[in-house]
């Protein structure tokens, strides 16, 4: 696979860093861009140098693990499973808090490589500021591995805990060594233009015994009444209402893209369950349901990716982003 060009320049751009006396690299680039990949580049480079003997990954997700342990394993022709003879393993951010005191030794005792896909997910720059996640950092491997390389498309938190491993400005912004940012991905055509369309509904009855009480949106139904969010998430009437949108658009965007497929993102496994079967009374058609509760959730996006499905509903398996589906 060829490398983009801001693929190259954000690798060459690590390969210098790692050079000088700062060992950790974050690369800021848009949701989709090609991250997995340009990192699997950066640890082939380092390791034919002979700079690591191993190379661990953390990520959000199992479907992104797997990502990028395939992504790995192909770039430097050797396994990733964490077993006898493999070059290291790809972890979840929530396998850290069980992993023991042999794991962590690992990467002091050789040298090693850390990647951290979407690193906001890991708060604190210090111990009395952490997450869990962050706080396994600043234990295990800040100061221990001697290359890390962190990855985001959104390099900020809602609750300010500076970003793990991350140096700011004096105004508070974060300090990128590589930025690709949507709107040079779309000149490149490596992204497409996003499209959001806000769907709300001008009329809306909520019933309560026998009175009835009508809305103008959404957020008026929810800022004024006692229906609270997760009724409306739970409402037979409103999975239905957004199903049969959903079908009607999927049709017209599958006369140009006939593999095109929507993805259902759900609260929990039985909500999930409910709307697939919805989606199947309402259209005829089946829908897959992955969820961490199935054993083969990912062969289930792995087969979605590639035939022609029209529906999937997840619980926390696939990111809404284009490298989980494309």
């Amino acid at each position: 696979m060829q490398l983009r060009q801001w693929q190259q320049e954000a690798i060459t751009a690590a390969l210098a860093q790692y050079k000088t006396d700062h060992p950790h690299f974050l690369c800021l680039a848009t949701p989709g861009a090609g991250k997995t990949f340009m990192a699997s580049q950066i640890a082939k480079e380092l390791m034919a140098a002979g700079k690591i003997d191993f190379v661990f990954v953390f990520s959000p997700s199992v479907n992104v693990a797997t990502s990028f342990q395939v992504s790995l394993e192909s770039q430097l022709n050797c396994r990733l499973d964490g077993f006898l003879g493999s070059k290291g393993r790809s972890l979840t951010y929530q396998s850290m808090p069980s992993s023991d005191s042999a794991f962590w030794t690992l990467l002091s005792q050789f040298k090693t490589l850390a990647i951290f896909d979407e690193i906001h997910h890991c708060a604190g720059d210090n111990l009395d500021n952490t997450n869990v996640w962050g706080q396994k950092i600043i234990q295990h491997i800040q100061g221990k591995a001697n290359y890390t390389l962190a990855l985001t498309g959104t390099p900020w938190r809602s609750d300010k805990i500076p970003i793990a491993l991350s140096s700011y400005c004096v105004n508070g912004i974060i300090q990128c060594g590589y930025s690709y940012g949507l709107e040079r991905a779309i000149q490149d055509s490596v992204c497409r233009t996003p499209k959001i369309i806000a769907v709300d509904n001008e009329d809306i009855t909520l019933l309560s015994g026998d009175e009835s009480e009508r809305y103008s949106s959404f957020a008026e139904l929810l800022k004024q009444s006692k229906c609270t969010y997760q009724q409306l998430l739970e409402s037979d009437d409103l999975i239905t209402y957004m199903v049969k949108v959903t079908a009607k658009k999927l049709k017209q965007v599958r006369r140009k893209q006939s593999n095109a497929g929507a993805l259902v993102v759900a609260a929990n496994v039985d909500h999930a369950i409910k709307i697939a079967e919805i989606i199947e009374c309402e259209t005829g058609d089946s829908a897959r349901v992955v969820t961490y509760l199935h054993e083969d959730a990912q062969e289930a996006i792995r087969d979605f990716r590639e035939a022609n499905d029209k529906w999937i509903v997840s619980v926390g398996m696939i990111s809404c982003r284009s490298s989980d589906l494309i």
